[in-house]
């Protein structure tokens, strides 16, 4: 068999069980339409999975939610809601027993603290220096 009708039929699985509210089948169906396997590559539809899959404690749908938030792929570019969606990450990642969710949550604060920096910087009036 071909991947690509691999991953269409994994992507069919992971929707029927998602529609069962299993967290785990919907961070990977949010990862099939992220990735464009199996279906049309949607980071709209990625986002609203990863979304709906955060209410259900998720650490890595808002560590890839922070992500998304951070580069506006399927949501508008939202530097405070990608800030929010790292400390969500996080908290979910230390109530949930993962000491080693801090590693890739440092790496993306750092991103970020760089992001906000050039943003800042946009704003500046270089003119009066």
């Amino acid at each position: 068999r071909k991947s690509g009708d691999l991953a269409r039929r994994a992507a069919v699985w992971w929707s029927r069980a998602a529609n069962l509210e299993d967290v785990r089948s919907r961070v990977k169906l949010a990862d099939h339409f992220y990735l464009g396997e199996g279906l049309p590559r949607d980071p709209v539809a990625a986002a609203a999975q990863y979304h709906r899959s955060i209410g259900q404690r998720s650490t890595t749908s808002a560590f890839n939610l922070a992500l998304m938030y951070m580069r506006g792929l399927g949501v508008a570019r939202d530097l405070h809601w990608a800030t929010h969606m790292l400390r969500v990450s996080e908290y979910y990642g230390r109530q949930d027993g993962f000491p080693e969710v801090w590693l890739p949550i440092a790496m993306a604060r750092a991103l970020l603290s760089c992001l906000w920096l050039l943003q800042s910087m946009e704003r500046w009036n270089w003119a009066s220096f």
